[in-house]
């Protein structure tokens, strides 16, 4: 696809894990590459992938964002609860930073990392002890940075353990929000997450042409759902609980992110043409696109400079049951 003379910019990768590769070949050929979403921090130095852009938030500026929410709320001392993995260290390290960044006074009183091992016994007798010794420094604001499914388990045995109490606060992340429902919820749990526009003309002529323009899943003919590959909708695929709702008429979160990047790559070459210049040539896409903003579907959309990443709006949401 690089090599066709005819590709001006790629959209993608969805998934970080991903991404690295496709922005590096990218930039080697210098043409655009913009990501609807992949927000791994490791992504967010732009030296060896100058061609790279995210028409998401990052991990980091989430992480940000969910430190000064501490701050503003006045907590002075959290627990902060990971995840045993490359990823999970990274996320505690952000946040780290971003404690030490934004000088808050915050006090991490103790780290529960979620131990990934063979034996799921093993991990839980672990988990169980890690939150019974950082309940025991009388920290009440627990910060979850596990990943999906890791969270599920602290969860529960939050739940199991009482530690669910009055005066108790659970913080966590948009991505958990499934996990706010039945037996495994958390009463009150706050979550941080993008701000998507829910009322601009664009969102809701979008809403109203979805149902015509795609085709509805029916299982009685496209098959039985399985939430454990994400058939009939595509192959194995962990991630598929998040990103799916199964039989749902409503275009899906990560979709409107791919329609608004779509969107802003056709302006800035529209732009591009309407000038003269040249769409083929990245040195001069690059910076239209970063001076390209408009008001999408997922809400305002611009890029920081710098970073090449989307300015990223957050809001912070109670979840009751």
């Amino acid at each position: 696809m690089l090599s066709d003379p005819e590709v001006v910019a790629l959209v993608g990768t969805a998934y970080s894990s991903s991404a690295a590769s496709a922005a590096t070949l990218s930039s080697l050929r210098a043409i655009p590459i913009i990501s609807p979403g992949s927000s791994a921090i490791s992504l967010a130095n732009k030296a060896q992938r100058p061609y790279f852009m995210r028409s998401i938030g990052s991990d980091a500026a989430q992480l940000t964002s969910m430190v000064r929410a501490c701050r503003d709320f006045g907590w002075q001392h959290v627990a902060v609860i990971g995840t045993d993995s490359t990823w999970g260290r990274e996320q505690i390290s952000e946040f780290a930073s971003s404690i030490a960044l934004l000088d808050t006074g915050l006090n991490v009183a103790a780290y529960v990392i979620h131990q990934l091992t063979a034996s799921a016994a093993y991990s839980r007798v672990q988990l169980v002890r890690s939150l019974r010794s950082a309940w025991r420094t009388g920290v009440r604001v627990f910060i979850l940075l596990s990943g999906y499914d890791d969270v599920a388990e602290v969860v529960e045995v939050a739940n199991n353990e009482e530690m669910t109490t009055a005066g108790t606060v659970w913080f966590g992340r948009s991505v958990h929000d499934g996990l706010m429902s039945g037996a495994s919820k958390l009463e009150g749990f706050i979550a941080v997450s993008a701000v998507i526009g829910s009322e601009t003309e664009m969102r809701r002529t979008l809403d109203a042409r979805w149902p015509n323009e795609t085709t509805a899943y029916d299982s009685s003919v496209h098959g039985a759902y399985s939430a454990s590959d994400g058939m009939p909708f595509y192959g194995s695929n962990p991630h598929a609980p998040i990103y799916w709702d199964v039989g749902a008429r409503a275009p899906d979160r990560w979709g409107m992110y791919v329609y608004d990047t779509v969107r802003v790559l056709a302006l800035a070459l529209d732009n591009i043409t309407r000038s003269g210049r040249s769409p083929f040539d990245g040195t001069t896409l690059l910076p239209q696109l970063l001076q390209t903003a408009m008001s999408g579907v997922t809400g305002q959309l611009s890029f920081e400079p710098s970073s090449q990443d989307r300015t990223q709006e957050f809001g912070l949401f109670n979840l009751r049951s």
